[in-house]
């Protein structure tokens, strides 16, 4: 007979797997999307807006998602230099901001949706799990169950938001920071050429930089922020 720990881990670790396969196929068609409208289609001949998920995944970038609390998806074929005309480099940092954006908005979706279906008591509950860098295992089925009431289906349903929530919180963060850094670094490059064999090392910095300087304090900036807006538009349509 299946324990009520190993349940739990089955559950998470299904939803968390469809959470992150649905969430990056989002993000990674949105910003290929962007990209060719702006003049790059590197994005669109290597498959982006096939909604394929294997086109956008990353394995370790998932295993690191469960492991430490942060993760990533498949590095995203850009060409910064083949954008159109004029506002070029505005169009640049856009791109490169669509990943934050749409997993921002995914993130308050999600929170929203929890709220609507279970009721304001949902809101801490969200709140709670999304801040734990350990969702994967402190998903307590008993205490989402008694939320639920009898309603399996309700259950599952709030299980998927949750990690829905946390997983597109962290890929805010994480991205946020490192598609900032990678503009930095192509504004760099085209002030001054010499730097241009040195641009692929330099972008390599940016997880470590991301993990071990910046990551806990957007990450808890992020979270804030998302509660904060999915709390507003929850009292704008009158949920709250």
């Amino acid at each position: 007979m299946i324990s009520a720990a190993t349940a739990n881990f089955v559950i998470a670790l299904a939803s968390l797997i469809f959470v992150y396969l649905v969430s990056i196929t989002c993000i990674g068609f949105l910003q290929a999307f962007v990209a060719a409208h702006f003049g790059d289609e590197s994005a669109v001949e290597a498959g982006y807006l096939s909604g394929n998920p294997t086109v956008y995944s990353d394995t370790f970038g998932f295993m690191s998602l469960l492991i430490f609390g942060f993760g990533w998806s498949r590095t995203f074929p850009f060409q910064p230099h083949l954008l159109s005309d004029p506002f070029k480099k505005t169009k640049v940092l856009f791109v490169y901001l669509v990943q934050p954006i749409v997993a921002c908005a995914l993130a308050i979706g999600a929170v929203v949706t929890s709220v609507a279906l279970i009721g304001p008591h949902a809101l801490p509950i969200v709140y709670h799990y999304t801040a734990m860098h350990t969702v994967f295992r402190s998903l307590n089925m008993q205490a989402l169950t008694e939320m639920c009431g009898a309603s399996s289906g309700l259950l599952l349903l709030l299980v998927v938001m949750i990690s829905a929530a946390t997983i597109n919180i962290f890929l805010a963060a994480w991205s946020l920071v490192s598609s900032l850094w990678d503009h930095a670094v192509y504004m760099a490059s085209i002030r001054h050429y010499s730097w241009m064999p040195q641009t692929e090392w330099a972008m390599i910095l940016a997880p470590l930089c991301l993990f071990m300087f910046l990551f806990p304090a957007v990450h808890f900036c992020m979270l804030n922020l998302i509660i904060k807006a999915a709390y507003f538009i929850l009292e704008s349509i009158k949920i709250l």
